[in-house]
């Protein structure tokens, strides 16, 4: 009779080489300072249009770019701002990345972790989400600004079509940014890109092909 069994199990253990990691931190340095420029460009794009459109005199070129697509300017300053948080986010994850990763090199025991961890979580798809979808708000939020502009020189491009079309835009470009999120999110420490055939569902379209030709068989 057997009191128990034990089972064996094999611990898979990294080994990380400390001046490599210390590379990787220097990567990460360089890339947060991209971010709080990418952050601060974001919030001057937003506040020069608006205090610009704002002061114009009634005559100039300007005033009549705030006449014909003040919804367009406001809705992409709202967007342009949305993306300096979005980048300031991310530099934020970075940072502290950057320091769990900094801190396991000078006292693994705090973290609880070992490095290899740490690295892989830095460079995982999710730890980049922000990053991404702050793209989705920045490209929209400028092309406002250009539409508001090519709107008030163009005759044959009217204010409420003008407006509908950027309105469109907008849904979609949040809408896709959700959907990258999510797929980003849940398939995190995934390397393969072929994750991102599920923006336009084809994963599910191949799962259907299989399906039917499993039927026909």
């Amino acid at each position: 009779m057997f009191r128990g069994t034990r089972v064996v199990t094999k611990l898979e253990i990294h080994t990380v080489d400390r001046e490599s990691a210390k590379l990787y931190l220097d990567y990460l340095d360089k890339e947060m300072n991209i971010m709080g420029i990418l952050s601060a460009f974001c919030v001057a794009a937003a506040a020069f249009a608006l205090k610009e459109v704002l002061e114009a005199q009634n005559s100039t070129l300007l005033a009549q770019v705030w006449k014909s697509g003040a919804w367009q300017i406001l809705i992409g300053s709202v967007l342009v701002l949305g993306a300096a948080v979005g980048f300031y986010v991310e530099r934020s994850t970075l940072a502290w990345c950057y320091g769990q990763i900094s801190l396991t090199l000078v006292a693994p025991e705090i973290t609880g972790q070992e490095l290899y961890l740490w690295l892989r979580e830095a460079d995982s798809w999710g730890t980049w989400i922000a990053y991404r979808v702050a793209f989705f708000f920045l490209w929209p939020g400028l092309a406002g600004y250009c539409l508001a502009a090519t709107s008030a020189k163009s005759m044959s491009l009217t204010n409420d079509f003008a407006l509908t079309l950027y309105t469109g835009m907008v849904v979609i470009s949040l809408l896709s940014s959700w959907r990258v999120a999510c797929i980003v999110k849940a398939h995190s420490y995934d390397d393969d890109l072929k994750i991102f055939r599920r923006f336009f569902f084809l994963d599910r379209l191949s799962f259907l092909k299989k399906l039917i030709r499993g039927k026909l068989g």
